[in-house]
């Protein structure tokens, strides 16, 4: 008996020595299992972690100004560099990895072991790719989430008016001149009163008086005081719209794609928004008429503004020259005072010349109205009507001595007709113009006298190799841009 207990109880001692065997290479295998997920687990953190610091360095003055995000990977220097944004990267990753950070000093050694061997950063989102779609994606963003569509106005609707009726195109000009030639070429005329007696025609044109003004100057006949105006410059060839840029790889993926109709008329008013214009100048800007350098593209303020008051003046005139030519009440008073003087001078071939040459000159007398009272801060219609029409035929004697426009409250005022303009502006002009702008405004602000928009991205793909001292190697990539 006794031997037989002997023999059962080395039975048990073999089969315990088995199953432990078993059960501790179990156990080592989920440990390294668990150090193995854990690893990776820590290096995806550690990246996910880092590329959330790297997106936290975005520009502060650009965010406060411009209200977009993005990283000026210069770090203030005059150059961008990748890879500067790459060690950042890396060294937040490293902190990640310690463990005195993640607590785990208690063990008296680092269960991971891991460490960054390499940060590559490839596809750049740069603010300027593709004449500034990166930046502009952001501004169309930034408004959409601020005021949505309610904020877009009737600028298709006032465009299609301009265009229908060739406001912006007018040949108005050309038909006066020609007007005007034909009656210079009778002035002079010698005609017959008698038998033996001739005289020499001298012209009274009553419109001369308006059109000795016109080579005044559209800024001093459409405002009271120009010794105000804003004179700024900047060299444009160092501008961000003609100089060599440092290019990305465009927008990132959900970024790609072009832009809709509504998602441009909001750009349009984000620049109304962040920008100076006559009347809304702004402490911070360089240029005090931003929105008319997006239209005018001159390298000073005061020819940026004459640009737009003659494009406003040209539309002005042409629209007011339609609807005289179409009142008959405003035709019947023209003809008759070209009758007047026709019959005056004995030459009544003159009369149908006198009246075109009055109705232009009376035309370009309510534009000059029309545009007082727009810089004056008030509202003009693209289209008159016998209610809006401000002057009378006296006019043509008087305006021009110190007469202002008065006040209107109905139709389009000055900050609309830039929505006109900004609209019929090819959408890349207009984004690089306003990168020109920012750069310019960015350096006023301490610390950033080298800014450049083509130093700033706000999306890359990022690859991390990463090693362990327990023999791990893991190769993660991720793309890191602002939503």
């Amino acid at each position: 008996m006794k031997w037989e207990n002997s023999k059962n109880t080395g039975y048990l001692t073999i089969f315990l020595a088995l199953s432990l065997t078993v059960i501790l290479s179990l156990c080592v295998a989920l440990v390294e299992g668990a150090r193995s997920n854990g690893a990776r687990f820590m290096t995806e953190y550690a990246l996910d972690v880092g590329m959330n610091s790297i997106l936290a360095e975005y520009h502060r003055e650009l965010l406060k100004q411009y209200d977009v995000f993005f990283i000026d990977t210069s770090y203030g220097t005059n150059q961008p560099s990748g890879y500067k944004t790459a060690e950042h990267l890396q060294e937040y990753m490293e902190r990640n990895f310690s463990c005195n950070d993640l607590g785990l000093w208690v063990f008296n050694q680092d269960l991971y072991g891991l460490s960054v061997q390499n940060i590559r950063l490839g596809n750049f989102a740069v603010a300027t790719d593709e004449k500034g779609k990166v930046f502009r994606k952001q501004a169309i963003q930034y408004m959409y989430d601020k005021y949505g569509l309610s904020i877009l106005s009737e600028v298709e609707e006032w465009e299609r008016v301009v265009k229908e009726y060739n406001l912006d195109n007018s040949d108005v000009t050309a038909r006066r001149e020609a007007v005007e030639a034909q009656i210079s070429a009778l002035d002079g005329t010698k005609i017959q009163i008698s038998e033996k007696q001739w005289v020499t025609v001298e012209i009274d044109n009553p419109a001369d008086q308006v059109n000795v003004q016109r080579n005044k100057g559209v800024l001093l006949l459409s405002m009271s005081e120009t010794d105000q105006l804003s004179n700024v410059g900047f060299d444009k060839t160092k501008g961000a719209s003609e100089r060599e840029l440092y290019k990305g790889k465009g927008p990132i993926q959900q970024r790609a794609g072009k832009e809709t109709l509504p998602e441009l008329l909001l750009f349009d008013e984000y620049i109304l928004e962040k920008c100076s214009f006559y009347g809304h100048e702004l402490e911070k800007s360089h240029m005090k008429y931003q929105v008319e350098y997006m239209l005018a593209g001159k390298d000073n303020d005061l020819d940026n503004l004459k640009s737009i008051a003659s494009r406003l003046l040209l539309i002005r005139e042409a629209a007011n020259t339609a609807y005289l030519f179409s009142d008959g009440d405003k035709r019947t008073l023209v003809t008759a005072l070209a009758t007047a003087v026709s019959a005056a001078i004995m030459l009544p071939e003159l009369q149908i010349l006198l009246e075109y040459s009055i109705l232009f000159a009376w035309a370009f007398a309510e534009s000059v109205c029309d545009m007082r009272i727009l810089f004056g801060g008030g509202r003009v219609p693209l289209l008159k009507t016998n209610s809006t029409w401000k002057t009378d035929i006296g006019a043509l004697f008087e305006l021009f001595n110190g007469r202002d426009g008065g006040k209107s409250e109905s139709g389009l005022s000055y900050e609309d007709y830039l929505r006109v303009f900004l609209k019929m502006t090819g959408t890349d002009i207009k984004t690089m113009r306003l990168i020109d702008m920012a750069e310019l405004d960015i350096r006023k602000t301490p610390g950033n006298q080298n800014f450049r928009m083509d130093a700033c991205v706000d999306g890359m793909t990022i690859e991390a190799n990463i090693t362990s001292s327990h023999g791990y190697a893991f190769i993660l990539q991720r793309e890191c841009c602002y939503e």
